[in-house]
């Protein structure tokens, strides 16, 4: 029983070790054309480094504007998962309650939205005319609406909490706003947590709607930001993956830090639901 237990135990670790170097050498790989010089990387683009340039990282943060345009995408992100939480949340909490006519419609209608495409072409239509092509305001539109997954797991979530709380807060005095984003928010804060992070991390990654709807550098999404290291006949891959790896260091830090309230979100929304 123990020679077993003994080789169960080896052989997970043995696949968990394997799972590690897959999902570790793109990332190694990445790191080590960061480091090489043009000539070298044409030259040997598979070998070592033998050149240790961390002048890359600065080079592309200088060059690349990598500054403005990460600030650009804090300010998109934040803003768009904000407000969209909170729609989504108010829709979604008369839903679950059925404080409200139609529920079933409701539920019909967001579960085509997640499977209808974005519809680009009237979107971009109306921003013309609207006259918000190329501004902060209409790229903040185009991100900002009802995320359907989140309003699917707000409305599981939300009808794990007692009903008895609502009563309560209405004979206390509390309005429908106030119950809204002072008390439910907090009860709800996990799934809130759980989406948010989902949401930051879709946003953040967004190359279509920038490329679409953005054509100032002083608007562009570092995501956009990276095609100034694309060359009409060849690339800068150094610099490139370098920039690659500066884009990727806040998200991965917003991943590492929410992960615990996902797993927590997911597991109470399923358990709630």
């Amino acid at each position: 029983m123990i020679v077993r237990s003994r080789r169960i135990r080896i052989l997970f670790w043995t696949i968990l070790l394997i799972c590690i170097v897959l999902y570790a050498a793109p990332l190694l790989f990445t790191m080590n054309i960061s480091l090489k010089s043009t000539k070298e990387f044409y030259r040997q683009p598979l070998a070592l480094t033998s050149s240790w340039r961390f002048s890359n990282y600065t080079d592309a943060w200088t060059n690349g504007k990598l500054g403005l345009y990460m600030f650009n995408s804090i300010f998109y992100t934040v803003v768009s998962v904000f407000i969209s939480m909170a729609l989504t949340l108010a829709i979604a909490y008369p839903v679950s309650r059925q404080y409200i006519r139609g529920t079933k419609v409701w539920n019909n209608i967001f579960l085509c939205g997640m499977f209808l495409p974005n519809g680009l072409i009237p979107l971009f239509t109306i921003m013309l005319s609207l006259k918000l092509y190329d501004t902060r305001l209409g790229y903040l539109l185009t991100m900002t609406g009802i995320n359907a997954t989140a309003f699917y797991f707000f409305v599981s979530f939300i009808r794990g909490i007692p009903r008895d709380l609502d009563e309560v807060a209405v004979l206390d005095g509390c309005g429908y706003v106030r119950y809204l984003f002072t008390i439910l928010t907090v009860l709800a804060r996990p799934a809130i947590a759980a989406m948010s992070v989902l949401s930051a991390l879709s946003n953040w990654n967004d190359i279509i709607n920038s490329i679409i709807f953005l054509a100032s550098e002083e608007n562009f999404t570092i995501m956009r930001g990276l095609y100034y290291f694309e060359g009409k006949f060849t690339s800068n891959w150094p610099l490139l993956t370098a920039g690659m790896l500066i884009i990727a260091a806040p998200i991965i830090l917003v991943f590492i830090c929410g992960q615990r309230f996902i797993v927590e979100g997911i597991v109470a929304g399923s358990i709630k639901g």
